[in-house]
């Protein structure tokens, strides 16, 4: 935790060779919208790794940051608890983001708005990690995520303390996802239905972690999610029924 204000950061990226600046992590200070301006300016660094976690960017500065031509060198995006409304990504006219691996929305109003719009921009069709844990997202923006064509390289997917419940996981199970590896599913709201749609996921034998802690999935979503043969022995194992 630190205290850098919009001119602290100005001041910095004045000071110093942004030719060889790759990665820069500001997460939780004092930074605003106008910050943006400094990262994104002609002159300053052509990132690969930006971390703005914490940070009051409002929509105006998010927009700004995903247009921004000084962008598409960037791989990992962070722009957890920033201060962007929902529905912020509508606004976006052009993503410049081309080479985008990681991007986490957490924590913030990231709404089925924002995933429709997502799940269109062809530019993140390289994007392997997306988190959108403890977001507004609810089935119907996993729906739009599911049936996207420019989400197929995406390997892992974070939806932890989101509201996507039964209907989201359903319309997840339901396509092929030919990439998937760990899929993050804590308290979700996923019961005996959302249990036996992934059960019959046409892409659960590829998985190497899922975390479904923190749902009411009861003894028979249990016990769907450990008869499921083609879930790896090492996850189906934690399902086994009690004992009675």
């Amino acid at each position: 935790f630190n205290h850098l204000s919009d001119d602290g950061l100005a001041r910095i990226l004045d000071g110093c060779d942004t030719e060889k600046l790759i990665k820069l992590h500001l997460s939780i200070n004092r930074l605003t919208s106008v910050a943006v301006d400094a990262i994104t300016r002609e002159e300053g660094p052509h990132l690969k790794q930006l971390d703005l976690f914490g940070n009051a960017i409002t929509s105006e500065g998010l927009r700004r940051l995903l247009e921004s031509p000084t962008m598409r060198d960037l791989e990992v995006l962070n722009l957890g608890s920033t201060q962007g409304e929902a529905g912020f990504l509508t606004e976006v006219r052009e993503w410049s983001t081309s080479s985008l691996e990681e991007l986490s929305f957490q924590g913030t109003a990231f709404d089925d708005n924002d995933a429709y719009i997502l799940s269109r921009a062809e530019p993140l069709a390289r994007m392997r990690v997306l988190d959108l844990s403890s977001t507004q997202i609810h089935a119907r923006g996993v729906r739009a995520l599911a049936t996207s064509p420019s989400m197929n390289a995406l390997e892992r997917i974070i939806l932890n303390y989101s509201r996507v419940g039964d209907e989201g996981i359903i319309a997840l199970a339901a396509r092929e996802q030919p990439s998937l590896r760990r899929l993050d599913l804590r308290a979700c709201g996923i019961s005996v239905q959302g249990a036996r749609a992934l059960a019959s996921a046409p892409w659960l034998g590829q998985l190497e972690s899922l975390d479904l802690s923190n749902n009411p999935l009861s003894e028979e979503g249990r016990r769907l999610l450990y008869e499921a043969e083609e879930l790896p022995l090492h996850l189906r194992i934690k399902y086994k029924p009690l004992e009675p």
